[in-house]
């Protein structure tokens, strides 16, 4: 385990917790203006992150299973691993979801949007994608990047890594008929799947690159240098914002400029991880990520990450039916209020999901697997 990349999933997952407080409200009276801009961007920032890193993690993890031969991967033992790892929290996250949808006057129940939701095929519908669990959208992305993992990593073997650049075409002449020929929507620009294929692809490359590189020029560098370079990917994450202001302005029939946005995302991402990876490979970790409390944050990041929203949605039901209080209105002293107690309501949360649900549930899934082999 490279506990650098588990604590950067923890800031990962952070920024998608304050991305949400604008979408809730919490930010009382914050709807527009650079500021706005810039926590909202947020959001799509570490999901990014967090794509770029499932193929990497992946990629260390399981191509040395690959014969470099013929090829033969576990795949059996892969989706097992992989359904036990995502699946109990993701579930458990739905049910709890159902209540507000049935509930509310403003939700529609759909038996179809459940069952494509619990099938991990929910952005393959735009009506399902989103309609129940909201963060759960990822989780959709996620499955089919697990299911394309196996038959990816085959183009990194040696005899046939030609096949990696031929795919690499192929891709970037899908995204170019994609954003010319379809129609400029959320959906097709940031949940559907196949769009976000690339992320994990850059993670897998990188993963690539780390075992077969040993670091020499990181361990000879001073931690000032690297220091700066991990600022410098950061740097440019934080001025996503200003990247696509700048692309709407300059290029009018762009079509969704949200789908630039993972394209601008890339090597800042790559960089950040590549240099936490390498960092602690040659045992020269930065602490603001591998602090034992911030490696904690990584390992519940997962169940932090499906938990908070639905806190945030209890919360603003509560608030409303309770108080009246108009979240429209400039009201900061709310969202100060609120930032520290929803997120220590949502680690509390998560923690306890972390212990009670998802490790448990993970082992017995696993347990189960190899007791019937």
């Amino acid at each position: 385990m490279i506990h650098s990349l588990t604590g950067l999933r923890f800031y990962a997952a952070l920024m998608v917790f304050i991305s949400h407080l604008t979408a809730f409200g919490f930010f009382m009276g914050l709807t527009e203006g650079p500021v706005f801009d810039g926590i909202n961007r947020l959001g799509p920032t570490g999901v990014a992150l967090f794509f770029v890193l499932s193929g990497f993690v992946l990629f260390i993890n399981y191509f040395p299973k690959y014969d470099g031969q013929t090829g033969d991967f576990p795949w059996k033992k892969f989706y097992v691993a992989r359904f036990a790892r995502i699946y109990p929290v993701f579930f458990l996250t739905t049910l709890l979801v159902l209540p507000i949808i049935v509930l509310s006057p403003r939700h529609h129940f759909s038996v179809e949007n459940l069952l494509l939701t619990l099938g991990l095929a929910e952005c393959y519908s735009e009506a399902a994608c989103t309609a129940l669990n909201i963060p759960g959208w990822t989780i959709s992305v996620e499955a089919l990047f697990y299911v394309l993992f196996p038959l990816l990593g085959l183009l990194f073997l040696k005899n046939i890594r030609w096949h990696l650049i031929l795919f690499s075409l192929v891709y970037a002449v899908y995204l170019a008929m994609m954003i010319q020929w379809v129609p400029s929507e959320h959906y097709t620009g940031i949940w559907f799947p196949p769009n976000r294929v690339l992320e994990f692809l850059t993670g897998m490359g990188l993963g690539y690159l780390y075992l077969k590189n040993p670091g020499h020029v990181i361990e000879k560098s001073n931690s000032s240098w690297r220091g700066m370079v991990l600022g410098v990917g950061f740097l440019l994450l934080l001025l996503q914002p200003v990247f696509i202001g700048w692309t709407q302005a300059a290029i009018e029939n762009l079509g969704n400029y949200e789908r630039l946005t993972f394209l601008y995302l890339l090597p800042p991402s790559a960089l950040i991880i590549w240099m936490l990876a390498i960092t602690e490979k040659v045992k020269q970790p930065f602490w603001l990520f591998h602090h034992q409390w911030i490696i904690l944050g990584g390992e519940i990041s997962y169940s932090f990450y499906l938990i908070h929203h639905l806190i945030y949605r209890y919360t603003k039901h509560a608030i409303t039916f309770t108080t009246h209080l108009d979240f429209t209105q400039p009201q900061p002293w709310v969202g100060v209020v609120l930032l520290p107690t929803l997120l220590g309501i949502s680690c509390i949360a998560a923690y306890w999901l972390y212990k009670t649900v998802e490790l448990p549930w993970r082992k017995k899934i696993l347990n189960w697997y190899h007791q019937s082999r």
